[in-house]
């Protein structure tokens, strides 16, 4: 982490369309991203709508801030609605290397979360970022 955002990177034995399809197809983010939770992605351009359902009632609403085919997919969540001030933005940077891709993470914004609740915040999605990064190769690359 540096300062008020988190980085996570890992390296995928995949190209770089591979891993791009894993992170914007639906179908696909169901089978790794918290398996077995839906996603409904209005599109890849900047200001189109992505939902993330935990369940049916707990739904994650985030805007399409840039979507650059296979290199950059970033997203602004509004990840706790008491919170509408706090959106937290995560971004998926995909390298090409040879036959593998290195993915970068970087998820940040927490500078707008109150004090009250930052640190708890944080260290939630330390966890949670990584985990992300682990399931997404371990599924790409299986």
């Amino acid at each position: 982490m540096t300062g008020l955002s988190i980085h996570e990177q890992v390296r995928v034995q995949a190209r770089a369309p591979r891993v791009w399809l894993a992170l914007t197809t639906p179908t696909e983010l169901y089978e790794w991203y918290a398996p077995g939770c839906r996603w409904e992605i209005e599109g890849l351009t900047p200001g189109a709508t992505a939902r993330f359902y935990n369940t049916e009632t707990d739904i994650q609403t985030a805007t399409v801030e840039a979507a650059v085919a296979p290199h950059q997919l970033s997203l602004r969540w509004h990840a706790d609605p008491t919170q509408p001030s706090a959106p937290i933005l995560n971004t998926f940077t995909l390298a090409p290397d040879g036959d593998t891709t290195v993915v970068t993470i970087v998820q940040s914004g927490y500078e707008a979360v109150p004090d009250a609740i930052r640190e708890r915040w944080l260290e939630q999605d330390r966890g949670a970022v990584a985990a992300i990064a682990a399931s997404l190769k371990a599924y790409v690359e299986r």
